[in-house]
């Protein structure tokens, strides 16, 4: 009797560990979607801070150029 009560309890902790599990995983995955997006986001401001620092660069050199 203390050995099937015993096999019941690991069934019951492992079932808990499966749901924990589950639970885990969609609220990784919930993050993981929304680290992508916002890595996404910091890519295209990085281009477009490339591409504006690119264009200042330009004029810097033609007012040199000027001068």
């Amino acid at each position: 009797s203390r050995t099937v009560r015993l096999k019941g309890q690991r069934a019951a902790n492992l079932k808990l560990d499966v749901d924990e599990n589950r639970k885990i995983q969609k609220q990784l995955k919930k993050a993981n979607t929304t680290l992508a997006q916002e890595l996404k986001e910091c890519k295209a401001i990085l281009a477009e801070t490339s591409k504006s620092l690119g264009e200042s660069i330009s004029v810097r050199d033609s007012c040199l150029v000027a001068l």
